[in-house]
């Protein structure tokens, strides 16, 4: 008889400096099935980033070592993270901050304080955005891009 199916563990990483906040999220996400790895700077953010396959990052911009929106560029122009969804969370609310969060590559931005639900709503629409062959432990997806010349074309993103 084959084992019955168990849905993979949603991994994802938040990146928050104030650990009341990253203690309350921490603890809702786990009561919703979440594994969630904290880190409390960039350093810290940097290595697990490396190592782990994370389905979603969620990122504080304010930071003691730097601004998230760095790390936000780092993670767009690396080919192994370019898709990994990235959920902006931050005090800095104005409209103009959550433009640049947005253009900077944020797939959401969501200013503090939050609802936790509506937080967790924001994470499930980030994760159904990503396509299938993106997710952590999926098949490796043949590479769908076409060079000519110092052109590279990517099919599936339809991007030159």
């Amino acid at each position: 008889m084959a084992a019955p199916y168990t849905a993979p563990t949603m991994h994802i990483l938040l990146l928050e400096d104030d650990r009341t906040l990253a203690a309350a999220v921490l603890a809702y996400l786990h009561t919703k099935h979440y594994q969630v790895d904290w880190a409390d700077s960039l350093a810290q953010a940097r290595p697990l980033i490396g190592v782990n396959h994370y389905w979603a990052v969620l990122l504080d911009l304010n930071l003691p070592d730097g601004d998230g929106l760095d790390l936000c560029k780092e993670l767009r122009a690396s080919p192994r993270h370019r898709h990994l969804p990235l959920l902006m969370l931050s005090a800095r609310g104005e409209p103009t901050d959550r433009i640049v969060g947005l253009e900077v590559g944020a797939d959401d931005y969501l200013p503090k304080p939050f609802n936790p639900r509506e937080l967790l709503a924001r994470i499930h629409a980030v994760l159904r955005r990503r396509p299938a062959q993106e997710a952590p432990g999926a098949p490796a997806k043949e590479a769908q891009t076409v060079t000519f010349g110092p052109f590279e074309f990517d099919l599936a993103l339809r991007r030159l």
